[in-house]
């Protein structure tokens, strides 16, 4: 490959309306195939052209939106989990997404980023099984 090219269009966008459903067709631990995946394409885009900022941003973004619903995958009714093993699974999903950032100003700011950054997990995780819990019929 020679070039590449970033374009603004949105040429197809996916959206997961039934979580029921979704939360079958994921079963398992879905963060260390977001990790993975993450590091190689941000080697291999930033290795283009390490210096452009708005990629490398777009990249992180992606990475914490991903990383957010691998939180959220954790409160898959589907999965016995205690509340305790969700926790610290949890817990250490924040642990390795925040030391895999290069810094944290990739422009997110939403509450769940930022009890993320700020460790708050009690509140996290809170937020997130209400969001699990508020989204259970749809």
């Amino acid at each position: 490959m020679k070039d590449v090219y970033f374009i603004p269009d949105i040429l197809y966008r996916y959206f997961a309306n039934d979580h029921a459903r979704l939360f079958r067709k994921v079963p398992y631990d879905y963060f260390p195939i977001v990790q993975q995946a993450t590091r190689r394409i941000m080697e291999l885009v930033l290795s283009w052209n390490p210096k452009n900022r708005a990629v490398r941003d777009k990249l992180l973004q992606d990475y914490y939106y991903k990383t957010f619903q691998s939180i959220w995958f954790l409160f898959n009714p589907y999965r016995k989990r205690s509340h305790r093993q969700r926790y610290r699974r949890m817990v250490e999903i924040v642990e390795s997404f925040l030391a895999a950032l290069p810094d944290r100003s990739f422009g997110e700011n939403a509450a769940v980023y930022r009890y993320m950054c700020n460790r708050q997990y009690l509140r996290l995780y809170l937020r997130m099984w209400y969001f699990t819990w508020k989204h259970r019929n749809d």
